[in-house]
């Protein structure tokens, strides 16, 4: 497939878009619910980061990895789109910056829902990856 002059596979584009579907739906179900327990940063023993273009934590249950990020790590930069909120920026690493884009992994497994969707059941191991779209 082939989006503004770009050569994209359609796995590529129908898991992006349902990645932002669910992220969408997540962050409204997440930002309309009464929340059971107040929201806490993670002590500094949880959080690990692994080099600027990798973050990762242990998942809190009842948080999503969306959540949970931008409460571990700095510089989160995320965007609306009619599929929902992304990832745009960890730091100084930009989406689309030499085909690489922000991914998340739960025990090292791609992650098969967006982050704003993804409620952490807890002591997971939750890894943002700056890595090109496979």
């Amino acid at each position: 497939m082939i989006v503004w002059g770009v050569k994209i596979s359609k796995k590529a584009v129908v898991s992006t878009m349902a990645a932002l579907v669910v992220a969408g739906i997540g962050t409204f179900a997440l930002l309309n619910r009464t929340p059971s327990e107040p929201a806490t940063a993670l002590s500094a023993s949880k959080v690990q980061k692994a080099a600027s273009d990798n973050v990762s934590y242990v998942g809190k249950k009842g948080v999503t990895a969306l959540a949970q990020l931008k409460e571990t790590a700095s510089g989160v930069v995320t965007k609306s789109s009619s599929y929902g909120e992304y990832v745009d920026a960890i730091g100084d690493f930009s989406s689309g910056k030499d085909g690489k884009y922000w991914t998340f992994y739960v025990d090292g497994k791609l992650a098969s829902v967006g982050a704003g969707a993804y409620l952490a059941k807890g002591g997971e191991k939750i890894e943002w990856k700056f890595e090109k779209a496979q």
